[in-house]
């Protein structure tokens, strides 16, 4: 993960929120979450809902100023998204890896994980992609 690049997060729930606490913790800044439209607005904790996926002007930054991650546990949801940032935007998401997890160094992630606090991933691991941990 490229820590000077800021984040946008899809999906204000509790795995959004999650991966909010994890990129907080890591000093990552978040520039907002894109959720539902009546969701525009709410705070959470330093950031808030931005826009909904229609809305393009979002979009137009992941890729190029920001990095993105899907936090959503629906699966079929999240093929959908990531279609949408791979083929609008190029982008795939980062993982989210909290400081105080345990990540062996000859363990192999994927893109798009979640590795909360106090997770540990052992040696020679491979944890595939979007997985939560």
């Amino acid at each position: 993960m490229d820590e000077k690049k800021p984040v946008i997060i899809i999906g204000a729930g509790t795995i959004g929120k999650i991966a909010y606490d994890v990129f907080s913790a890591n000093d990552v800044v978040v520039y907002g979450f894109i959720d539902d439209a009546e969701l525009i607005g709410v705070q959470i904790d330093e950031a808030s809902v931005l826009g909904t996926l229609d809305d393009d002007s979002l979009f137009d930054v992941i890729g190029k100023d920001c990095e993105v991650f899907i936090g959503s546990d629906e699966n079929e949801y999240k093929k959908q998204l990531l279609e949408d940032v791979k083929v609008k935007r190029q982008a795939m998401p980062i993982n989210a890896i909290h400081k105080e997890s345990n990540v062996s160094k000859t363990s192999f992630l994927g893109y798009g994980n979640l590795i909360a606090k106090g997770a540990s991933i052992g040696a020679f691991a491979t944890i595939e992609n979007h997985c939560i941990i």
